[in-house]
């Protein structure tokens, strides 16, 4: 990533914000991958548990079932979870994915090319399952900052326009 966080709407008056810039970079350039699939995942998770108060569609739980189940590798997966934050942008092919792969080309049939119809409560709960994924089957650990992070997140720390934000700036 090479953007500042600014640039994802990430406002440096919270503490919080302030801190990760601190600790990875205004770019996040120092973020490891494993750091970055977790947040993303604990992140969207916590949006999901108290932000929003519709239920996910059954698509999205399907979506996150199969990715649960393995049906993408960590490379789609990655790209998957890059297509989701920049939606309605570029068509799915854009961001590297193989639209042959059976999930993939059911997440265009119902979500759209550009997933122009993926709604934020739906995307929320397939970043979460996407970026657990990635972090659950790697042999890698997390740090204790990005520990420390999820924690803070879950205090309340940031208002629901900074998590996306955040989200943002963690999948590109």
């Amino acid at each position: 990533m090479s953007k500042p966080l600014g640039h994802f709407g990430c406002n440096y008056d919270y503490v919080l914000i302030t801190d990760i810039m601190e600790t990875w970079g205004d770019d996040l350039a120092s973020l490891g991958n494993i750091d970055r699939y977790y947040l993303i995942s604990m992140t969207s998770e916590y949006i999901g548990l108290n932000h929003l108060i519709e239920e996910s569609s059954s698509a999205a739980e399907e979506v996150s079932a199969r990715v649960i189940g393995g049906e993408l590798d960590e490379s789609q997966a990655r790209n998957l979870i890059t297509a989701i934050v920049n939606r309605r942008q570029k068509p799915l092919e854009y961001w590297g994915l193989d639209c042959n792969l059976p999930l993939i080309r059911d997440i265009s049939e119902s979500w759209g090319e550009c997933l122009n119809w993926l709604s934020d409560v739906d995307s929320f709960d397939v970043l979460a399952s996407l970026g657990w994924i990635i972090y659950s089957t790697s042999d890698e650990m997390t740090t204790d900052e990005s520990d420390s992070l999820c924690d803070r997140i879950a205090d309340g720390e940031l208002p629901f326009d900074q998590l996306e934000a955040l989200i943002q700036a963690l999948g590109n």
